[in-house]
C-alpha cells in the first residue's frame, strides 16, 4: 500500500540525470492534444474560470496534469488540486509522479507535492507550508480550514496553514486551482470556498479575482445553463473543450459499455423504515451491518465466483470489486480450485486482525504489488480489489468489471466502470467492455447509483421516459400492497397513477462507514423524478410560487441539511396538505425536501414538470366492465386478460406490469372497486392522497412480529417478500394499540389469498364452518412447489394445519404429493375425502402434473 502521508520531493535535475534525460511520459491521444491546445488558448486570452468535459475513461486527470506540467508549473505557479474523495487525489498524485519529467530542470529546480485529507493514510493540514508546489486536498478539508475560527491566547483568529498557502500564492497571482468532478461545485460549502456568495462567506476567487480555475467533469448534462445556475457563476467563462463519449467510442479510444444486471437471489435483505428513509430520501450508503452481512455470506461469494467461471471465455480479464478481504479469500480460493491453478489474486489494504488471519499470514509484504504485476502481465485473469481504485489498477486490457453490491455513490460507481473502458486504440484490445453489477433482493425497491449511470446518461440529456415510468411502477406496486393490506379497495387503479413528475437536481452529502470503523463523507449530485398525483399538483405549484418570497432559506442551499429542516417540512405539509393521512406524511415530506433543495441550489430555476400523457390509456375499468357485462367465467376471464396483456401494444403498459401476475392483481383490485361502487358500499374517491388509511403498527412492533415468527411466512413457509398482517380484518377490528399479538407474518402472496378473512396462521384451530376449497395461486411460475402446496392446504383449512417441513411434491405425472396435517378433535378425514379431487383439479389448473394427493393426519 502506498503511503500518501509522505511529502513527494522531486529534485528535477537529479531526476533527469537518473533517467539520462529521457522524458518518461505517456503520449497524449488526439482528443487530449486538442484539449491541451484549447486550454492554452483559453488561459492566455484572459480566460479565468472554465470547464474541461471528458467522459469517463477518456483521461481527464492525465490531460490536466500533462497540461499543468507543460504550461503552469514552468511559470513557478502553485497548483491547488481539489476533489471530494481521497482516491481522486491519489490518481492526480500518481499522474504527477509518473510524468514529472515533462517539467524541465532549467525552469524549476524542485517540485514538492503534498496530499491532505481527513483520513490517517494522508497528511494533515499542519504539514501544509509555502514550500509546497502542488497541494492535493479534499474539498471538505479545504472548506474546514478556510473557515476555521481558532483563536490564540489573546482572542485573535489564527490563520490556518491552508489559508496561508492560498493567500501567499494567490496574492501574487500565482495560484492555479483545479477542481475534479466540477459538477459538485454548486454545492453550498464548495461554492462558497471558491466564489463566496452567501451571507458571511467569502471565496478564494472573490478575494483574488485573478486566480485561474479549471473544472474537470464527465457530466455535460450539468453544463446545461438551465440546470445549474450557480455552476456558471463559478465557471463564468464556460466550457473550454468538450468531447462526447460517442465520438471516442467511434474512434475506438473508448470501449462501448455492455451493462449486465445479474440478480443474486440472495435472501431478502431487511432494511428498517429509518434505513430506507436514509438511503432513498437522504442518499446515505447501505448500512455497515448490511455490507458485513453481504460480505460474509459464503454462498453469495461462491455464486459470484461461479458466475465468472461459467462466463470466463466471454469475460476474459476481469476486476472484481468487493468490500472485505475475506470476500477476496473465498472467491480467490474457489476460482483457483476450479481452474486447478492460480488464475485469481487479490489487492487490499485493511485487515481486521481479530479475525482468522491464516490467509493473511501467507501474504508477504509486497503481495499487492506482486499480484498487480501478475495481472498486468496476464499471468492471472482475475483481480479481486477492495476499494483500491488507483494503486496500479490501470490495466488497459481489462475487459470486464464486476461491481458486487449496490452503491449510492456515482463517483465510486463510475470509477469502477472506468477500469474497463479503454478501447482498442488506447491499448484496450476490445470494442466492448462488460460491466456486470449484482442486484440483491431487498425488502423495498431502491434506486441505486447504477440506474443513474447505465445507458450512458453522462453523455446525454436526462431521459424523460423510462426512469420516471420505472418509478411509477415502483410507486404503483407499493400502493397496491397497501390496498391489499387494508382490504378496502376504495381507490381506482387510475388514481394510483401520477399525472406527471418534476425533475429536480441538487447536491447531497453521502456518508459511508468504512471497514476500519471510520466514516467517509462525499458530496454527490442527484437528478431525480418526483412523482406527482392529481391531488398534489395545485398545492405543490403554489409552494413553488411562494418559495422565493415566503420559504427561501440558506438551509436549502446546503449539501448537508440541519436537523431543524425536518420541523419545517412538517409545517409545510400541514400548511399545503391539511387533510393528509399519516401513511403519506413521509412521502410528501420527501417531495417538499426534494423540491426545496432544487429551488435552493439552482439559482432562479424552478423544476421542470413533465406530463404522463399515457395515463388515461391505462384505465383498467374498461376491462372490468366488459368482463362483467358479458358474464365471463373464471377461465374465460383469465384467457381474456392474458390476451390483453400479451397483445397490448402500449409500451408503457409493459413497464408498469412486467409480468402477467402483476397485471392480474391490479385487475382484481379494480374489479373490487367496481363491485363495491355498484353496491353503494364504497365511494371511489378519485383522490388517493386523501383516502382513508387505517392505522398500521409501528416499526418497532413490526420487528417484534417478524422476529417472533422467525422471519418466515406462517402460511407457506417462504422467507422473502414478507409483510406483517393484521389477523382480524381492519374494517371489523381496527387496532387501537401496538399489540404484536394482533399481527402475523405472511408473504405478499399468502396475505393476498387471506384477504379480509380472519385466518390465524399463528395457531392450529380448525373450525368446520371455515373449511372450504379455495383457488389459491402461485406467487410466480418459478415458486417452489412445496410452498404452493402449503399455501393451498393451509388456506383450505383456514388455519396452521400443515407440518410444513414434511411436505413433499414434484411436477411429475407419476408423483404422489404428500401433506402431513396436525391432528385435532374434528373429523378431518371427512373433508379430505370430500374435497381431495377438487384440490387436485386446482393444482392441475395451475400447471402441475401429479398422480395423487395424500393428506396424512399425524
Amino acid at each position: 500500500m502506498k503511503n500518501y502521508k509522505d511529502l513527494l520531493k522531486f529534485d528535477l535535475k537529479r531526476e533527469h540525470e537518473n533517467n539520462f534525460g529521457k522524458v518518461l511520459e505517456k503520449q497524449p491521444r488526439e482528443h487530449q492534444t486538442v484539449a491541451h491546445a484549447k486550454m492554452t488558448e483559453f488561459y492566455s486570452e484572459q480566460g479565468k474560470r472554465g470547464i474541461l468535459v471528458l467522459p469517463t475513461g477518456a483521461g481527464k486527470t492525465y490531460t490536466a496534469v500533462y497540461w499543468l506540467l507543460k504550461n503552469i508549473l514552468p511559470k513557478k505557479k502553485k497548483v491547488l488540486w481539489l476533489a471530494d474523495q481521497g482516491f481522486l487525489l491519489e490518481q492526480a498524485r500518481d499522474e504527477f509522479k509518473e510524468n514529472i519529467l515533462l517539467l524541465s530542470p532549467t525552469l524549476r529546480k524542485e517540485i514538492n507535492i503534498l496530499t491532505v485529507a481527513g483520513k490517517s493514510k494522508y497528511s494533515d493540514t499542519n504539514k501544509i507550508n509555502n514550500a509546497i508546489d502542488i497541494l492535493l486536498i479534499t474539498s471538505q478539508t479545504a472548506i474546514n480550514s478556510w473557515n476555521a475560527k481558532e483563536q490564540d491566547d489573546n482572542g485573535k483568529i489564527i490563520t490556518s496553514k491552508f489559508k496561508e498557502f492560498v493567500e501567499n500564492s494567490a496574492s501574487n497571482d500565482d495560484l492555479f486551482i483545479v477542481y475534479d468532478e466540477a459538477h459538485h461545485t454548486p454545492a453550498f460549502e464548495r461554492r462558497n470556498l471558491l466564489i463566496g456568495g452567501s451571507e458571511g462567506k467569502t471565496g478564494i476567487c472573490q478575494i483574488y479575482p485573478n486566480t485561474q480555475l479549471l473544472g474537470l467533469t464527465a457530466t455535460p448534462s450539468y453544463t446545461d445553463k438551465n440546470k445549474k445556475g450557480w455552476l456558471w457563476e463559478i465557471f463564468k467563462d464556460n466550457i473550454i473543450f468538450e468531447v462526447r463519449k460517442k465520438e471516442l467510442e467511434d474512434k475506438k479510444i473508448l470501449a462501448i459499455p455492455n451493462y449486465i444486471s445479474e440478480k443474486t437471489n440472495f435472501n431478502s435483505l431487511i432494511l428498517s423504515e429509518k434505513e430506507i428513509e436514509n438511503i432513498v430520501n437522504k442518499h446515505q450508503e447501505i448500512p455497515y451491518k448490511i455490507i458485513e452481512e453481504i460480505s460474509k455470506n459464503e454462498d453469495r461469494n461462491r455464486y459470484l465466483a461461479q458466475y465468472y467461471w461459467d462466463n470466463r471465455e466471454r469475460f476474459e480479464k476481469t476486476i472484481i470489486f468487493v468490500d472485505r478481504w475475506y470476500q477476496c479469500k473465498t472467491i480467490e480460493k474457489y476460482l483457483n480450485e476450479k481452474a486447478n491453478k492460480e488464475i485469481a489474486a487479490s489487492v487490499f489494504s485493511y485487515v481486521d486482525m481479530n479475525k482468522n488471519i491464516d490467509y493473511i499470514n501467507n501474504r508477504i509484504k509486497d503481495q499487492n504489488d506482486i499480484n498487480l504485476e501478475k495481472f498486468k502481465n496476464g499471468e492471472i485473469q482475475v483481480l479481486l480489489n477492495v476499494r483500491m481504485l488507483t494503486e496500479g489498477v490501470d490495466v488497459p486490457d481489462v475487459k470486464t468489471v464486476f461491481i458486487t453490491r449496490e452503491t449510492n455513490s456515482t463517483i465510486l460507481f463510475t470509477q469502477m466502470v472506468g477500469r474497463a473502458l479503454r478501447g482498442e486504440k488506447a491499448g484496450g484490445k476490445k470494442d466492448v467492455a462488460n460491466i456486470v453489477f449484482f442486484i440483491d433482493n431487498w425488502n423495498r425497491h431502491i434506486q441505486f447509483a447504477s440506474s443513474k449511470v447505465i445507458g450512458g446518461l453522462e453523455d446525454e440529456v436526462k431521459e424523460r421516459g423510462y426512469r420516471p415510468l420505472e418509478l411509477i411502477n415502483i410507486d404503483l406496486i407499493e400502493n397496491l400492497e397497501l390496498e391489499y393490506e387494508k382490504q378496502e379497495y376504495e381507490i381506482s387503479f387510475i388514481d394510483m397513477l401520477p399525472i406527471g413528475w418534476y425533475v429536480v437536481s441538487y447536491s447531497d452529502t453521502l456518508v459511508e462507514e468504512i471497514e476500519d470503523g471510520s466514516f467517509e463523507k462525499s458530496t454527490e449530485n442527484f437528478t431525480e423524478n418526483v412523482l406527482i398525483y392529481k391531488s398534489e399538483i395545485d398545492s405543490l405549484e403554489k409552494f413553488i410560487n411562494n418559495y422565493e418570497e415566503k420559504h427561501k432559506s440558506n438551509d436549502w442551499e446546503k449539501e448537508e441539511l440541519p436537523n431543524s429542516t425536518e420541523k419545517i417540512l412538517e409545517n409545510w405539509v400541514t400548511e399545503y396538505f391539511p387533510n393528509l393521512n399519516k401513511i403519506n406524511l413521509t412521502a410528501t415530506k420527501g417531495k417538499f425536501r426534494q423540491i426545496a433543495r432544487h429551488l435552493g441550489q439552482n439559482k432562479g430555476q424552478n423544476p421542470e414538470f413533465f406530463t404522463f400523457e399515457q395515463r388515461d390509456e391505462l384505465d383498467l375499468m374498461k376491462y372490468v366492465i366488459e368482463i362483467r357485462e358479458k358474464d365471463y367465467g373464471r377461465n374465460k376471464t383469465e384467457e381474456y386478460l392474458e390476451s390483453v396483456f400479451y397483445n397490448n401494444s402500449n409500451p408503457f403498459f409493459k413497464v408498469l406490469f412486467d409480468n402477467f401476475d402483476a397485471f392480474y392483481r391490479a385487475y382484481n383490485m379494480e374489479d373490487e372497486v367496481y363491485r363495491k361502487s355498484k353496491r353503494k358500499k364504497a365511494t371511489i374517491t378519485g383522490d388517493y392522497q386523501t383516502s382513508k388509511v387505517y392505522r398500521l403498527p409501528s416499526e418497532k412492533i413490526s420487528k417484534i412480529v417478524f422476529a417472533r415468527d422467525e422471519n418466515m411466512c406462517l402460511c407457506c413457509g417462504k422467507t422473502s417478500h414478507l409483510q406483517r398482517d393484521h389477523i382480524l380484518a381492519f374494517k371489523n377490528n381496527e387496532p387501537t394499540d401496538d399489540n404484536p399479538e394482533l399481527y402475523q407474518t405472511l408473504c405478499s402472496t399468502c396475505n393476498k389469498e387471506k384477504g379480509a378473512n380472519e385466518f390465524n396462521f399463528r395457531i392450529t384451530n380448525y373450525k368446520e364452518e371455515k373449511i372450504q376449497v379455495r383457488d389459491v395461486k402461485l406467487a410466480s411460475k418459478n415458486e417452489q412447489i412445496e410452498l404452493y402446496l402449503n399455501r393451498l392446504i393451509n388456506c383450505y383449512f383456514a388455519t396452521n394445519a400443515v407440518q410444513k417441513s414434511l411436505t413433499k411434491a414434484s411436477n411429475n405425472g407419476n408423483a404422489i404429493w404428500r401433506v402431513y396435517l396436525k391432528p385435532c378433535e374434528i373429523d378431518l378425514n371427512y373433508y379430505i375425502q370430500k374435497d381431495k379431487n377438487k384440490l387436485i383439479e386446482i393444482i392441475k389448473h395451475n400447471g402441475f402434473n401429479l398422480k395423487d394427493l395424500e393428506l396424512i393426519i399425524e
